[in-house]
């Protein structure tokens, strides 16, 4: 049954990439550009000076009059009465409708809600995401009233929704934000997403709430598929010694100091190169994190101590109150430390500890 299911995902998922595939936006807006009430020129240059259709970065209105020899006020009426025409036009055109209808039922299966960026990979395709190809498309949108446009604001990025206003974007995005000040940590997206949803007090589905929170500029998902405010260091570290601290609390387990370089250098790609040499800096200054093997750091608190085996093996004996066999001491030390046998039995034999029975060791009691 399960099998069964799996192909009839995957027959859907290639039905959908088709009808995505078919879409195209330069077509769909030369079909529009064609309507028949709008006949001058004017109007369509000023709709591609406006919105930037050719390419170019989008005009003011002041902008576009001084080519024109008009007022700005004479550019914004022209403006609004050919996008006018173009959203009735829209209206009774079965081809456009269908286009509008792919572009919906994608945004509300992804929950309603989608930044540009996704709406660029989703309808754009992975070789045409030009200024020119954005442009049109985000003006295609604009053109059918039931989709709304979210502008960016100091919370909001750039998007679409076919379930919400700006207004209540910005109000998720609110609860959201309130949820995680107080928690203080990150929070797994399964309770997270339930505490906003039993937090609005509107009736939303997780997926619309999943879709909305897309859109904050201060809330980021991490990897483990957690959700965190975009300020703290451990969900968006800055410096080399937070992205080190971020790297090993991601794999949860000792690192090379190289190691921990190179997943560094996949972390911020396109970005300035990190040298080797500076993760061991870090690592070396900052007291998170401890020295347990050659060159391989972990962190203080999975329980680690510092200091060098022979402190590590003084504070096991000192801690157990009582003398220890060799056996015993190895596998302590080993979990602090990831050294050969033989480097814990050399340093048994230093002064700081004594022998009191076969392969049995304490502390040397200090004089005075």
């Amino acid at each position: 049954m399960s099998e069964a299911v799996s192909i009839f995902d995957r027959i859907v998922e290639v039905e959908e990439a088709k009808k995505l595939r078919g879409f195209d936006v330069e077509e769909e807006l030369g079909y529009l550009f064609a309507c028949p009430k709008l006949k001058k020129a004017r109007d369509k240059e000023v709709l591609i000076a406006r919105h930037g259709l050719n390419g170019d970065h989008p005009k003011t209105l002041e902008e576009i009059g001084r080519e024109l020899k008009v007022t700005r006020e004479r550019v914004r009426q022209i403006e609004k009465s050919a996008t006018k025409k173009l959203v009735d036009y829209a209206k009774v055109e079965k081809r456009t409708q269908k286009a509008f209808q792919i572009i919906k039922e994608q945004v509300d299966k992804d929950g309603g809600t989608a930044t540009n960026l996704r709406l660029y990979d989703l309808f754009l395709g992975e070789g045409n995401k030009s200024s020119k190809a954005k442009n049109q498309l985000v003006f295609f949108l604009t053109l059918n009233n039931n989709f709304k446009l979210i502008n960016e604001t100091a919370l909001s990025k750039k998007g679409l929704s076919s379930k919400f206003s700006l207004k209540e974007v910005e109000n998720i995005i609110d609860h959201s934000t309130s949820i995680l000040e107080k928690e203080k940590k990150p929070i797994e997206e399964t309770k997270f997403l339930a505490s906003v949803k039993d937090s609005i007090g509107i009736k939303l589905s997780e997926n619309e709430i999943r879709a909305a929170i897309t859109l904050a500029k201060n809330i980021i998902r991490t990897e483990e598929g957690h959700l965190g405010l975009a300020h703290w260091r451990e969900i968006n570290p800055k410096s080399i010694r937070d992205k080190t601290y971020y790297i090993l609390r991601k794999h949860q387990k000792p690192l090379h100091f190289e190691d921990i370089a190179q997943h560094i250098e996949n972390l911020d790609q396109n970005k300035k190169k990190v040298t080797k040499q500076a993760v061991h800096n870090e690592l070396i200054r900052d007291e998170r994190f401890v020295l347990i093997g050659r060159g391989i750091y972990a962190l203080k608190e999975w329980g680690y101590k510092n200091g060098v085996v022979e402190e590590v093996i003084e504070e096991i004996l000192i801690t157990a109150g009582k003398p220890m066999h060799k056996d015993a001491i190895i596998k302590e030390v080993m979990k602090q430390r990831i050294v050969k046998e033989t480097t814990i039995l050399l340093n048994l034999q230093k002064d700081k500890f004594t022998r009191v029975a076969r392969a049995t060791y304490t502390v040397k009691k200090q004089r005075g």
